[in-house]
């Protein structure tokens, strides 16, 4: 069950402000009891970081952080550009596929996984997903691509 923020919050202040247990809590919170520790022990964890760095610790401010949802810094991360080469090597793939098709050889094509993995051990820099995206792309020019 995936935990949403605002039960998130209701256990810790269950917790903090009305001190219950952490077996009070999941019954009442309709959580597992290992859930509700979880969430507990890191609360626990980041007072303890904050106090240990002498930093003044408004446990307002600690148990919104905590159920904040995480922000994940996308632009930072280093992009992968299809080339042209990469292009040409997919297209090649796929025309081998499409010549295996046309000789009865349908088990014997490369999947969309065993074109990413033959890129990589050609040591081409790409994601799997570009290779997935670059594919559909293609899909027009060979078909049946998504039998693969």
């Amino acid at each position: 069950m995936m935990m949403i923020l605002k039960q998130k919050q209701e256990i810790l202040l269950m917790y903090l402000r009305e001190g219950k247990s952490q077996r009070e809590i999941a019954n009442q919170a309709g959580v597992d009891r290992k859930t509700a520790r979880k969430y507990i022990h890191a609360y626990e964890q980041r007072l303890t970081e904050l106090e240990g760095m002498n930093a003044s610790v408004d446990r307002g401010e600690l148990i919104q952080e905590l159920v904040e949802a995480p922000k994940y810094c996308s632009g930072a991360r280093q992009k992968r550009v299809l080339t042209e080469e990469i292009e040409e090597k997919i297209i090649h793939y796929l025309q081998e596929n499409k010549e295996k098709r046309a000789r009865g050889l349908h088990k014997q094509q490369k999947k969309i996984m065993d074109i990413y993995e033959a890129l990589i051990k050609e040591e081409m820099n790409v994601s799997y997903s570009t290779v997935l995206r670059t594919v559909r792309q293609l899909g027009g020019f060979f078909h049946d691509y998504h039998k693969l």
